[in-house]
């Protein structure tokens, strides 16, 4: 099997402005030819179970961030969203590097973040299978039917099934078994509703929170861009025109803005009020 999809280079930058379901679909989709199997089968399963309703994975970024701000010690607390995204791409993205194998506790935290709450046990008891497998350590949870190792290329359509790959527009892996239609539980229906309910005001408040954060940046931006630089000139003072008349002439404040804006080969004056004269009166 061909171990590095692409052109083969790795560390080269693929896929971006792709979803994630849509650039990374099977073991072969990985850049680095010495990535283990068991790496790629836990990072192709992460990707199945993380990404949202685009296939991307920003949304679980988000609901990890929002999760992390009100949970001292979390391994995302006080990160942003580029900081998380760099961490998690060095698991499951097509640049997955054999020598960052995320630790238990990040993987089950993503999980309990971004899958929904009734499937959170399967994916975990799946996740810890393959996570063990990764790094060689005991485990007593049962090996997930996709998982088959005479199978040359495991892609994510097998992981996650036939109504999943079309979901994101991929080729349904072919089954011998005939898909019986599935009833609905109006119960299971209202809460799949209430989920989606819930998920979508997250989803939000997390957007909103990393907004105010924009917005607090900027107004810092705008206090430093406004601040008093008289002190740093010396003796250098501007005055409004026609008001040095004495010791309570007004001097205003100068701010990195103005002198920004000034062309350094002109005068630094201010215009002068509308209540004063043009020019000086001259006696008569």
């Amino acid at each position: 099997m061909a171990r590095n999809g692409g052109s083969g280079q790795p560390g080269e930058r693929r896929g971006r402005g792709e979803p994630a379901a849509a650039v990374l679909r099977s073991e072969s989709d990985f850049s680095e030819p010495d990535l283990s199997r068991e790496r790629r089968w836990l990072a192709l399963f992460l990707l199945v179970h993380l990404v949202d309703d685009q296939g991307r994975m920003s949304t679980a970024y988000r609901r990890v961030l929002r999760r992390a701000a009100r949970t001292p010690g979390h391994w995302a607390h006080g990160r942003s969203l580029g900081a998380v995204r760099a961490e998690v791409t060095r698991w499951i993205g097509p640049q997955a590097r054999p020598d960052s194998v995320p630790p238990w506790e990040r993987v089950a935290s993503l999980v309990h973040a971004a899958v929904h709450p009734k499937d959170v046990p399967e994916v975990l008891s799946t996740a810890r299978y393959l996570h063990a497998l990764v790094t060689g350590g005991p485990t007593d949870e049962p090996r997930p039917r996709w998982l088959d190792p005479e199978v040359d290329n495991v892609t994510t359509a097998m992981i996650g099934g036939p109504e999943w790959a079309r979901k994101y527009g991929l080729a349904a892996p072919a089954s011998d078994e005939p898909q019986p239609a599935e009833a609905r539980d109006p119960g299971s229906m209202a809460y799949e509703l209430l989920w989606t309910v819930v998920r979508v005001h997250r989803d939000a408040e997390a957007r909103i929170a990393e907004l105010e954060h924009q917005v607090r940046l900027l107004h810092a931006e705008n206090a430093r861009l406004s601040g008093d630089v008289t002190t740093w000139l010396g003796d250098y003072r501007p005055a409004i025109p026609d008001q040095d008349r004495g010791p309570r002439s007004r001097r205003p404040a100068v701010a990195d803005r103005h002198l920004a804006v000034e062309d350094p080969a002109r005068t630094f004056t201010y215009p002068l009020p509308a209540e004063l004269p043009a020019t000086r009166p001259t006696a008569g």
